[in-house]
């Protein structure tokens, strides 16, 4: 069977497809039907949090002052069937969103910490650059 696939709507941006029928084996055990979630467009949702949320505004210079604060273009998380257990198409698309959200969320920290590192050297920066100029 091929593989069947749910589109994200307007409200949220997560895909679906699943498969069945579909067999393998993961970490030495079988599985039989998958579902994966997965959610595109991610690359600057982190910069979208800041300017939106947090009413951040930046202004950058050139491309690799933003290279740091961009996320995956593209998150995905797997759930396997046990061939031991019933195919249950929520439950999987409960466990590959999940794992797909974890990826997600784990790139989102990863640059807000990206993020205070340059504010924490800059600070560095305007310290030592203040305290040169009241030494002369």
């Amino acid at each position: 069977m091929a593989m069947n696939i749910i589109p994200a709507d307007e409200k949220h941006r997560i895909a679906y497809m699943y498969d069945e029928d579909a067999t393998g084996t993961r970490n030495g055990k079988p599985w039989r039907g998958l579902v994966i979630a997965m959610m595109d467009e991610c690359g600057l949702d982190a910069i979208f949090d800041l300017t939106d949320k947090a009413n951040i505004e930046f202004n950058f210079n050139n491309e690799s002052e933003i290279m740091p604060l961009l996320m995956n273009e593209t998150y995905k998380g797997i759930a396997y069937c046990s061939i031991d257990d019933a195919f249950d198409l929520k439950q999987g698309m409960h466990i590959a969103r999940d794992r797909m959200l974890a990826k997600y969320y784990k790139g989102k920290r990863k640059v807000f910490k990206n993020l205070y590192k340059n504010i924490h050297s800059i600070d560095m920066k305007l310290s030592e650059m203040i305290a040169s100029t009241y030494k002369e």
